[in-house]
């Protein structure tokens, strides 16, 4: 039956080769070489002279664990697995135990799991001689293929726990990593540094081969329990933060670039950034991480709803409540990054009164999303958002550059009103009208909607 499946799936990337993937890949394995030359020559160092050290091993440990942690986000967004059977598999006898050996062994060839690997190989060529090359070939081949199998056992994974579990595993690997480099490693010989952090991984990729076959591989429906529920207004409130959840188009763009402000913003708030930056730019960037995940979502409002909106019109469908919640839901997104900004306050980055003013901003600036209901267009819901234009039409972007606006005008009552507690009661007040002025726009747009909604129901799904 392996040999089976191994044809099918053989037969079907023959047909369906992504040549995009492929060349993605190659930008990240020019894009690691490249920053790496760039760090060896800032430090006075070149790339012929990385591995020339008194202890010619000393560097393969860490550069291999350092790939490593790039090569994980790396297949997190290009690496999908076949973990669930089709109706094709469904028709043949293959056991639980015959599956899985068919995922370990896609692993085993996917090129994914050799890029790294070659990439070392060719580096370690450079400064170490045949046999110290071919064993760090061998530890980055070992490390690649236990991150495979961790992203493979995170797409099998069915619900947040399971995929919690993996996660954890992988952060306790990298913390005994730093241990080991920084106390075991050198107490030990150039080879046995090699073989005992081969051994660890080794242990690790057994225990998430082990953990991932006891994974189901297909929905076992007779175990799922239906309860009918009425659709409240809380209940539809909750339908944003699932869609929020499940689409990948939104997850992993809100994660990333939440992150990304909220780090930027604690960095520049404890760093001495006097004279670097102009006079209201780090008051106005904390702005960002409150307000930035709305533009994303907002700038196509109904991006998710239109793939049933045909549905929807079909029943005695509310605009303007669907309006309100949108809305609500944003308001919501803005407190919950806020909460995030809170200890900030307690460690003296910024003032109560400076994230409470930007927040109640943010809240009434939202409203300006709400107008993209009437030019938005369907989404792709199983699609991800890297390499994506599906949707992305002109007004799309130029409405969302729209949103800076309220940015610019941030920056520039920072940066000519002397006082600061001035530009704080200013946003604060006009959050407060915006929000108070939000049933009668919501209304106006509500009535526009319905009454053009045969020709925007047809737009929307070019």
């Amino acid at each position: 039956m392996l040999r089976i499946l191994l044809r099918h799936w053989w037969t079907i990337s023959c047909r369906t080769f992504d040549w995009k993937r492929l060349g993605v890949v190659a930008y990240f394995a020019l894009c690691m070489v490249f920053g790496m030359w760039v760090g060896l020559e800032a430090s006075g160092n070149s790339l012929s002279t990385l591995f020339h050290h008194p202890d010619s091993m000393y560097y393969i440990v860490p550069l291999v664990v350092g790939f490593s942690v790039s090569e994980v986000l790396m297949k997190l967004f290009l690496k999908h697995d076949i973990t669930g059977s089709d109706d094709y598999v469904n028709t043949k006898p293959i056991s639980r135990r015959t599956w899985n050996s068919f995922l370990f062994a896609l692993n085993l060839v996917d090129y994914l799991n050799w890029a790294v690997p070659v990439l070392v190989l060719i580096l370690a060529c450079l400064g170490l001689s045949l046999g110290y090359a071919l064993l760090a070939f061998a530890l980055a081949l070992l490390v690649s293929m236990t991150d495979g199998l961790l992203i493979t056992a995170h797409h099998k994974a069915q619900g947040w726990i399971f995929k919690l579990v993996l996660w954890l595993a992988w952060l306790v690997y990298y913390v005994f990593a730093a241990v080991f480099i920084a106390l075991l490693m050198p107490q030990l010989s150039p080879i046995w540094r090699v073989m005992v952090w081969g051994f660890v991984t080794l242990l690790l990729g057994i225990g998430i081969f082990i953990y991932m076959c006891y994974l189901p591989h297909y929905a076992d429906y007779r175990q799922q329990q239906h309860v009918a529920r009425r659709l409240t207004s809380g209940h539809l409130l909750s339908m944003d933060w699932k869609m929020l959840m499940r689409v990948k188009r939104f997850r992993m763009t809100i994660l990333l670039v939440s992150a990304i402000f909220v780090v930027q913003v604690y960095l520049n708030a404890r760093g001495n950034n006097d004279g670097v930056y102009p006079r209201g730019f780090l008051d106005t960037y904390l702005l960002m991480p409150i307000f930035f995940p709305a533009i994303i979502i907002g700038q196509n409002l109904l991006g998710v709803e239109s793939n049933f909106l045909h549905g929807l019109l079909t029943r005695p469908f509310d605009m303007e409540s669907l309006l309100r919640r949108k809305l609500l839901f944003f308001i919501q997104l803005n407190a919950l990054l806020m909460l995030v900004l809170l200890p900030g306050v307690f460690l003296s980055y910024w003032s109560l009164g400076k994230l409470l003013s930007s927040f109640i901003f943010s809240s009434g600036c939202d409203l300006f999303l709400l107008p993209s209901c009437l030019f938005s267009q369907r989404l792709d819901l199983n699609s991800t958002s890297f390499f994506n234009y599906q949707g992305g039409k002109m007004s799309f972007h130029l409405y969302g550059l729209l949103m800076l606006l309220p940015l610019m005008f941030t920056f520039a009552l920072y940066h000519f009103l002397p006082s600061g507690q001035l530009v704080q009661a200013i946003l604060a007040v006009i959050g407060v009208v915006l929000l108070s002025l939000s049933p009668f726009v919501i209304r106006r747009l509500a009535r526009y909607f319905w009454t053009k909604r045969h020709q925007l129901v047809e737009t929307f799904n070019q």
